[in-house]
């Protein structure tokens, strides 16, 4: 095991200024490291629900028919930041040239106002759901300009006549024409509506899901196919900044066509195309375990991260998943389904768990909160400061220099195209001076990084003696705060204190930072000391050409360490950025016995890359292990349970700890033997790599302890990843630790060139606690004795619930509104059901409860819009009955009370209002509900509903 027990410097950090040496004092192994010229400041991470722009548990309003939408008809949901409004182009332009927005207008302003981000999924080619079918609009599937095919369900279905669907034929140069012109409205309604992150490319299959759509003849007919709706899109959209996201569903059409293998399923699907295109980035229906095709899916969205491209993902927590989870089979529960979604999917934001805002509510409401919790400290980005440094004292006129190392425990990106800004504060809370640090780019940061950002903030020569404090914040382009960062502070203002320091007039020469700064040409030819500890910060420019990028692809920038002699030639990281803007990397490495150690940061086979601003600082105490021809034991730097050992097998070089979990659950394997010094700060580094794949919700981690367990880093790879570099910091607490790696379910992997570095003491931040909130169900007061006249846009907040299937809905059509805006609408086409007998609405027993035993009135105007009829032309009717579901299970339809048909006649023509009152007793039962329905195919529009006790 090659060992650098305790790297003690003198010297810091030894440059040439103006002709003298900067040094920083020493500190034995017993003592803290001290540093008498900085500041060093640790802030510590929050706890509980950080909200974001762009991140977080995402609600389902379905925008298809008035009074189907939630708007709160279930609460409030504080689970979600985002609300995902679902619609499809047959909707929002039934009639050609006719465009209605209204509906997803009034639940955009409801959501907004609560101050929710806003996605947009629309469907434009189908959405087959039950009570929807079409997408792309009736009117033009059915021109002869476009035509359809005819494509059969897998499965039957009870509720429709045939088992099959209409798709629009995509490849119809007027089905172009007209999705383009749509586009086009949308993006004259929307573009400039700043709450919208994201829109959905819902362009292909069933539910747009890049799926189960149209055969194609040939591959080249499908990929000229769907590259086009892509460039529609694009077109649309592209200038107006939003984040635009394919599915990266698997289509079982690949392999019935194009052949099983996962350059079938990129190319067929044309994910190769769309990830070369300008914020275009994916999404995973279907996320949460089973649905979750491994080889393909996990491994394209594994490639995405891996390439740098600096934009998110987002995923779908399926109604399977969460019907499997609930279900609790298998070791597939919630937890472990919200960790499979998070560390394999690693999105920004995920659709709530039960598809639906009421289903989501429901769960909540029944205690299970631990899942949305758990996702609201993990999904999108939590970016924080874990350390920042800079100068005890300063003269006006001078620069601070503030070194912030930052990193993001989240599992998704950052993606705005942000920069730091730094404030000097005065003790009244004045600011006196500020500077931006223009290269400092945040988007970079994923899981697993930490990267040290160096910026001078000049000093007025003007400014007064005294204590100032340094203040940090994200910033847009207008130099505004963007985002609240995951550090204790003020995040409303979202500007966050980092420190103080003090301003002296005559105070001596400026004290200088312990980093060489080098240019590129400079890091290249510096020579580093033997047997040394080191960090290394750059700037780097990557000229790889995005079009040339292909998944699969493992080459990528190399930042090497070797010996002139070259016996040494170490990859410490290999990385991949295919954005071609600057970024900045922070490497950790040491030096053994050979003499003249270099840096190499070169490209092998990815393009040219440019690198600047390095910063090179010599550390005063750390650690690194690399397991060469080591034991694992009490008398070793690292000893291990069971499940760990050294073994050159499946190793990244030589030797490496090999850890191997079988069994599930949470399990410590290997302990770095050292004890970590109480309240101090440390940074770890190291190479790892996935050699068997780990279980449902699995992950693996490095808790600290001291006494408990407490995770302080959590990290995911698939087996086909190459080596990765893990980077963390974290702060022990009273009473020290120790460190250990571990496996949760299962799973194996390997470690080496494990690296720890112990940081100067400092202020140490507080955990600030954010806590959850969780939703609360509306009161729902009884409404017995009130007219409901439906002009809320939700019927969860009305009297009666829509029936089977979703039948039942509001309309605002004015020829057939009763009084009012609007009337509820019993609706069914013949597509929408195979049976005789359709339950169109049902009273909400949220407002209305039967008692047992009690006669009751109800009272209701209706018109007839259409009688019913079957398809041979048989007349039906319309009715409604009183039913107790537990009666009904017991007995069947006999249990059924107060029965009433009616249907239009000479005294009652279609199209006229109509009064209805009738009366009922209810059994001995609670549970009685008033059921509206119809015998075959027709439509009703029914107002000014009233239950009365008699």
């Amino acid at each position: 095991m090659k060992i650098f027990r305790r790297v003690l410097i003198c010297i810091l950090s030894v440059m040439m200024i103006g002709g003298t040496v900067s040094a920083v004092g020493c500190s034995t192994t017993e003592e803290s490291l001290t540093d008498p010229q900085f500041v060093h400041v640790y802030p510590q991470k929050v706890t509980g629900h950080l909200s974001n722009p762009g991140m977080g548990w995402v609600g389902i309003e379905e925008t298809i028919n008035y009074g189907q939408v939630e708007v709160g008809g279930a609460g409030n949901l504080p689970e979600v930041d985002v609300v995902s409004i679902e619609s499809t182009w047959n909707y929002l332009e039934p009639e050609k040239d006719h465009f209605d927005f209204d509906l997803m207008d009034r639940t955009i302003e409801y959501w907004t106002g609560l101050g929710k981000r806003i996605n947009f999924r629309i469907m434009t080619d189908m959405l087959v759901l039950g009570f929807t079918w079409n997408g792309a609009p009736e009117w033009l599937i059915n021109d002869p300009r476009v035509g359809y095919e005819v494509i059969e369900f897998d499965q039957p279905s009870e509720y429709r006549p045939v088992n099959s669907y209409k798709a629009a034929n995509l490849r119809s140069a007027y089905y172009q024409e007209r999705l383009g012109i749509f586009l086009d409205k949308l993006v004259e309604h929307y573009g400039d509506n700043e709450a919208v992150d994201v829109v959905e490319i819902r362009g292909y299959g069933n539910w747009g899901e890049w799926h189960s759509g149209i055969n194609f003849n040939t591959m080249n007919e499908r990929i000229t196919t769907l590259t086009q709706i892509v460039d529609k899109y694009a077109q649309a959209w592209g200038e107006t900044g939003k984040v635009m996201v394919v599915s990266a569903s698997w289509d079982p059409n690949i392999v019935n066509y194009y052949g099983d293998s996962y350059e079938a399923y990129y190319r067929a699907s044309i994910y190769d195309y769309i990830v070369k295109q300008e914020n275009m980035t994916f999404r995973r229906d279907g996320a949460g375990g089973p649905l979750f095709m491994e080889q393909w899916e996990g491994r394209l969205l594994s490639d995405f991260v891996r390439s740098g491209k600096r934009l998110p993902l987002y995923a779908e927590f399926s109604l399977t998943a969460a019907e499997m989870a609930a279900a609790n089979e298998n070791d597939y529960n919630f937890e472990n389904a919200v960790n499979h979604m998070l560390f394999k999917n690693r999105p920004n934001s995920c659709s709530v768990i039960g598809w639906n805002n009421y289903q989501a509510a429901w769960m909540i409401r029944d205690g299970q909160t631990l899942p949305f919790d758990m996702g609201n400290e993990m999904l999108g980005y939590r970016i924080s400061v874990d350390e920042a440094r800079f100068q005890k004292q300063i003269q006006p006129g001078d620069s601070l220099d503030v070194m912030t190392k930052m990193s993001n425990s989240g599992v998704g990106r950052f993606y705005f195209n942000d920069k730091l800004k730094f404030y000097i504060v005065d003790e009244f809370g004045e600011t006196v001076a500020t500077a931006v640090n223009p290269t400092a780019d945040i988007r970079t940061l994923m899981l697993g990084d930490s990267v040290e950002y160096h910026t001078q903030v000049p000093i007025p020569e003007n400014l007064a003696d005294g204590t100032y404090s340094v203040q940090i914040a994200v910033v847009n382009e207008a130099e505004q705060p963007h985002i609240k960062l995951a550090i204790e502070g003020d995040h409303d203002k979202k500007i966050y204190k980092l420190g103080s320091f003090e301003v002296r007039k005559g105070s001596g020469t400026k004290v200088q930072i312990p980093e060489a700064k080098l240019s590129g040409e400079e890091l290249e030819k510096y020579v580093f000391d033997q047997n040394s500890l080191y960090t290394v910060s750059f700037d780097y420019l990557p000229k790889f050409d995005l079009q040339n990028f292909d998944f699969g692809n493992y080459d990528g920038y190399a930042i090497r360490l070797k010996s002139s002699d070259g016996a040494v030639n170490q990859i410490i990281e290999k990385f991949q950025d295919v954005s071609g803007e600057k970024g900045t990397k922070t490497v950790q490495f040491a030096t053994g016995n050979h003499s003249d150690y270099h840096l190499s940061i070169v490209s092998e086979n990815f393009g040219e890359i440019e690198i600047d601003n390095a910063y090179v600082r010599k550390e005063a105490a750390g650690n690194i292990v690399s397991f060469n021809g080591g034991k694992l034991g009490k008398n070793s730097q690292f000893s291990g349970t069971s499940i760990a050992s050294i073994s050159d097998e499946n190793a990244i070089r030589g030797d490496s700890l090999i850890i191997a979990g079988e069994s599930t659950g949470h399990v410590s394997a290997a302990t770095y033997n050292e004890a970590l010094k109480p309240n101090t700060t440390y940074t770890v580094a190291f190479n790892t790599k996935t050699i068997k794949d780990v279980g449902i919700g699995g992950y693996m981690f490095c808790s600290l302890d001291s006494g408990e367990s407490k995770d302080v880093f959590k990290w995911y790879e698939r087996p086909d990843t190459p080596m990765t570099y893990q980077q963390f910091t974290f702060t022990t607490g009273s009473t020290g630790g120790k460190l250990s790696f571990g496996i949760h379910n299962r799973g194996t992997y390997a470690v080496d060139d494990f690296v720890i570095i112990e940081g100067y003491s400092g202020e140490i931040g507080k955990v600030q606690d954010l806590g959850f909130k969780h939703n609360v169900m509306p009161a729902f007061e009884d409404r017995m004795g009130q007219v409901e006249g439906f002009e809320d846009i939700s019927l969860m907040k009305t009297m009666l619930d829509w029936g089977w299937n979703r039948w039942g809905q509001l309309t605002r059509d004015p020829e057939k509104v009763i009084s009012g805006e609007s009337s509820f609408l019993g609706k069914v086409n013949k597509n929408d059901s195979a049976g005789e007998f359709m339950e169109f609405a049902y009273s909400s027993q949220n407002f209305i409860r039967f008692e047992p035993n009690t006669t009751y009135r109800i009272e209701f105007d209706y018109r007839i819009v259409q009688d019913p009829k079957n398809e041979a032309g048989d007349g039906g009717y319309f009715y409604f009955l009183v039913r107790s579901g537990e009666m009904f299970e017991q007995s069947g339809a006999a249990a059924d009370i107060g029965f009433t048909m009616f249907a239009s006649d000479s005294s009652k023509p279609v199209g006229s209002v109509q009064h209805m009152t009738a009366e009922f007793t209810t059994g001995n039962a609670s549970d009685f509900k008033v059921t509206f329905g119809q015998r075959y195919y027709g439509e009703i529009v029914i107002d000014n509903v009233k239950f009365s006790k008699v």
